[in-house]
């Protein structure tokens, strides 16, 4: 699923314009988050430019259980402004598993959550800032090109190596793979063969994926051996040389 991103939501129409959406998903720029709100709940998860992991990040749940209106009202608290927002969930008190949060008035009244993510496939997307798509074929594969490809699903298909008891190679995740190489990047390899790469992890072989990019192939350039060409000496009869 591909996920919008924001550059903030700071007012109150970045706000309106996010809660029209179809999809209320999307990662904010700054501070760097991903916002999710669902029908009664406003789900926060705190990425601060460096989760590769998306266990290791905070989230907040924020919600009531059976109207919208005190998100509505709890957004508005803070100013519509979702750094506010954050500055007054770090000053609650979390000893409680679950916290009674009845600083709206009007009887508004929310129960708030904080708790590690269980969603593995969610990292910061500054991660991936510097993973622009490839807009032609590398003279020479790594693992940084490698990644463009993942980060950007410029490819055609990618499969597991078959094993000798499968019958069919497995078809895996890009993105899954590219958590996997940003975990611990030291244990694969890339390689190509023909119009395929051959992904390798601790040495033996893993997948296979068939980029999709613009152009042709780079061919080697092949250059034409040097001829030297040497000319047998002037013939010389009784002792005279007739060519000079």
């Amino acid at each position: 699923m591909m996920i919008r991103i924001l550059p903030k939501l700071e007012n109150a129409e970045q706000w309106h314009d996010f809660i029209q959406r179809e999809q209320r998903y999307c990662f904010v720029n700054e501070p760097e988050t991903l916002v999710d709100l669902q029908s009664n709940h406003l789900m926060i998860t705190l990425l601060n430019k460096g989760v590769r992991n998306g266990r290791q990040a905070i989230k907040y749940s924020i919600g009531a259980k059976t109207s919208a209106d005190p998100i509505k009202y709890f957004i508005a608290h803070c100013r519509f402004s979702l750094s506010f927002m954050l500055y007054l969930l770090e000053q609650l008190d979390f000893s409680k598993t679950v916290l009674d949060y009845d600083g709206l008035g009007n009887g508004h009244a929310l129960s708030i959550r904080r708790f590690f993510a269980r969603e593995r496939e969610i990292l910061s997307p500054s991660l991936l800032s510097n993973l622009a798509p490839l807009s032609e074929w590398p003279a020479r594969w790594s693992l940084g090109a490698l990644l463009s490809l993942l980060a950007n699903h410029q490819y055609h298909y990618l499969y597991g190596s078959k094993t000798a008891n499968q019958n069919m190679a497995p078809r895996l995740d890009g993105l899954a793979l590219l958590l996997n190489i940003l975990d611990k990047p030291s244990r694969y390899r890339v390689r190509t063969h023909e119009e395929e790469l051959l992904i390798n992890r601790d040495g033996q072989p893993f997948a296979v994926l068939m980029p999709k990019l613009p152009g042709a192939l780079p061919r080697p350039v092949l250059q034409a051996p040097e001829v030297r060409l040497t000319l047998p000496p002037a013939p010389v009869l009784d002792g005279r040389d007739y060519l000079n």
